[in-house]
């Protein structure tokens, strides 16, 4: 089914850009750092070659997997008079658009007629004898399709459990099989997997062994949390392009009748992050710690498996209530992350000869919580350490998941059982979807708002294509992947960051920025560092010179007003739909998000008032539901951001600064449209003047 985009009147090349970004889920910055565009033409993307068939006119182009999610952008170049199909590789189970850059032109499908003028857009699904026809002057189309991971159109690749692990899980234990990829009966959706979650669990459903769950049977797919868009439905509750978290496990397509999906929108700005940080992991490390561990200002903790989505949170969330975190982990790469990037107080790397040592040395006051995630030696070390009262939440056992019999060594069940007794310990295993599934919306919203404020720090790792499925488990069990196993790139988390500085005038105009510096700083590779910076390059945000260096651009007056007057334009629009999905929370959480502005503003702490500023701004904006609208606000922010670095110096400056949101908030309450969009372009004003006066005199 086609049905037309409403055509916006910017440039042609902008609207393509938002066309994709909506369509496809890729974020508005994102695809503007991959671009290379003239007005009209969008060149080529992620730096890939370009090649012309000239017997067809068709200019194709493809995109690397390791894209966010890839796509396919074929340009065709129509003669007039012309009358040709549609190219036979565009048929696919993914959506596709058709922008017609220049021209008219009929899009025939079967005998329905679609007639295009320059600028227009159509939607739509698998074509069906559909063919292009250009009765007047010669045209330009450009026709895209999304090609994730580079996905059968036809065909189910899955893993299936061949044989049960007898110790460790070996690459014979799995196998690949292809089926058809089915459809959709009445009431059923066809889901198309994005992103598979690998979490040690697995290990335990592909033994046969009594567990909470029950196992992955002989033949059958293994199981997994995923991230998945709705490719048809049937279903009159979901809709094809939507977003859903899922159980479809190891496989590239799946049948569902609803059960159990959560809808992630049309296009979450970071959909893997429902797996991670906003999914189980993130969940089970609140829960566990906050209701079992019940940690207290001051207290020690102790958290296994530091640097894996778990024990990373956990640390952060320990340093958040106050406690000193100590942080286990497998070698010094991750010990090294744990402190310089997560917070931690002490990472002790527990191959060492001496680790038992190392860890009494490191708690001189005892442990008053232990997180367990790994078992064995280490729980050996922990234990005579653990205080008068102590809470012991065990997550995980990882150590001993591969065991096929007892450890070696005497019965220390005695010394368990008496330290728990004369200790007064609380020791407690917990399921968390069964424990505190009832919690969910308590953690999102906490969590949430920690991840916004920068408080908690996550990254995770890359495997791409589902065919290495097997490989990234077992290396996940035997500690040798970093953090979690994900498709998505530590680019994103690096471009974050490097905005989040550029927006609160961290970094100041002319500032340079080296790679390996940052690399350093944040404990990975340059690779991604690299791709980052060359994003915020390719968007404007920052200027690239030889030897691995970055500059911040000067932002001169007329360039400032430029910027300043789409702003104006853009963020009145974003309260407007915000104020029509205001709620009472939404409110309370604002006025929340504004009292911790004005508060940094009345103690003259300049970094944490042009933080908290921009927590507001874009939380509010984020209530708008419209994430290309908020890509575009957030790429105007990083463009003036390096303006405002002057306040980090004069304090006085913004304390006397007059703005505030209590009129915006007075508003949004009484759910007024135009006294909202009234006041936040009262603020923008009262921020301009005061960048004029200071910034540019």
């Amino acid at each position: 089914m086609i049905h037309k985009i409403e055509r916006g009147d910017s440039s042609p090349t902008a609207t393509l850009l938002a066309r994709l970004s909506g369509a496809f889920g890729i974020s508005m910055s994102t695809l503007i750092a991959r671009a290379e565009m003239q007005e009209g033409k969008l060149l080529r993307l992620a730096n890939q070659p370009v090649w012309r068939d000239p017997q067809t006119h068709y200019l194709r182009r493809h995109v690397s997997p390791r894209t966010d999610l890839p796509i396919d952008l074929v340009q065709i170049e129509l003669p007039a008079g012309s009358d040709v199909p549609m190219p036979a590789s565009s048929y696919a189970l993914a959506r596709q658009l058709i922008w017609l850059q220049s021209g008219e032109l009929v899009f025939q499908e079967g005998d329905t007629r679609h007639e295009m003028k320059a600028g227009d857009c159509l939607e739509l699904g698998p074509p069906n004898d559909c063919r292009f026809i250009n009765e007047t002057n010669e045209t330009c189309i450009y026709l895209v399709k999304e090609n994730p991971m580079n996905q059968s159109v036809s065909q189910n690749r899955r893993w299936v459990l061949a044989s049960r692990p007898q110790g460790a899980p070996v690459a014979e234990n799995f196998r690949l099989e292809e089926q058809p990829v089915p459809a959709p009966q009445a009431g059923q959706l066809l889901l198309r997997t994005v992103w598979l979650s690998l979490d040690p669990y697995m290990r335990g459903r592909m033994s046969d062994a009594p567990s909470y769950s029950p196992p992955v049977e002989i033949g059958a797919v293994m199981v997994g949390g995923t991230v998945s868009r709705v490719e048809q439905s049937n279903h009159p509750d979901f809709k094809a392009g939507e977003w859903v978290l899922s159980y479809s496990g190891w496989q590239e397509y799946a049948l569902s009748d609803g059960s159990g999906l959560v809808k992630l929108g049309d296009n979450p700005t970071h959909p893997s992050w429902a797996l991670g940080i906003l999914g189980m992991p993130g969940f089970t490390a609140y829960m566990g710690l906050l209701d079992i561990g019940q940690p207290q200002a001051g207290e020690t903790l102790v958290v296994a498996a530091a640097t894996g989505p778990v024990g990373a949170t956990v640390g952060q969330i320990g340093k958040i209530k106050g406690c000193r975190v100590v942080g286990v982990a497998g070698g010094a790469e991750k010990c090294r992350h744990a402190v310089e990037v997560l917070g931690f107080d002490v990472c002790l790397d527990h191959h060492a000869a001496d680790f038992a040592e190392q860890l009494k040395r490191a708690c001189p006051k005892g442990i008053d919580v232990y997180f367990e995630n790994v078992g064995g030696k280490v729980f050996d070390a922990v234990l005579p350490l653990l205080n008068t009262s102590a809470r012991v939440p065990v997550c995980g056992l990882v150590s001993g998941y591969n065991a096929t019999g007892l450890p070696e060594g005497p019965d220390r069940l005695p010394l368990l059982m008496g330290t728990i007794l004369k200790k007064r310990i609380r020791m407690q295993g917990f399921i968390i979807a069964q424990d505190y599934g009832h919690r969910i919306h308590e953690f999102q919203e906490e969590m949430g708002r920690w991840v916004q404020e920068g408080k908690i720090h996550y990254r995770e790792q890359v495997t791409d294509g589902l065919e290495n499925a097997p490989e990234a488990l077992i290396g996940l069990l035997e500690g040798k992947n970093f953090e979690k196993a994900q498709r998505i790139s530590l680019t994103m988390q690096v471009e974050l960051s490097l905005k989040g500085a550029l927006i609160t005038g961290s970094l100041k105009p002319g500032a340079r920025l080296i790679t390996k510096e940052i690399a350093d700083k944040l404990g990975t590779s340059i690779t991604p560092v690299r791709e980052a910076l060359l994003r915020l390059v390719s968007a404007g945000a920052l200027h690239a010179t030889p030897a691995q260096a970055f500059l911040v651009p000067e932002v001169t007056l007329d360039r400032y007003n430029e910027i300043n007057a789409i702003r104006k334009q853009l963020e009145p629009m974003a309260v407007a739909a915000a104020c029509q999905n205001m709620s009472d929370q939404k409110i309370e959480t604002l006025r929340k998000l504004s009292e911790a502005f004005h508060e940094a503003m009345r103690n003259g702490n300049v970094q944490q008032a042009l933080q908290a500023n921009r927590i507001f701004r874009f939380t509010l904006y984020q209530y708008a539901e419209m994430p290309t609208l908020n890509a575009l606000i957030e790429q105007l922010w990083v463009r003036i951001g390096p303006c405002i670095n002057y306040l980090h110096q004069e304090l006085n400056d913004i304390k006397e600064a007059t703005y505030h949101y209590d009129e915006l908030l007075s508003a949004l309450e009484r759910r007024d449209v135009d006294a909202s969009q009234k006041a936040i372009e009262k603020s923008i004003d009262e921020a301009n003047t005061l960048l004029q006066r200071q910034y540019f005199n």
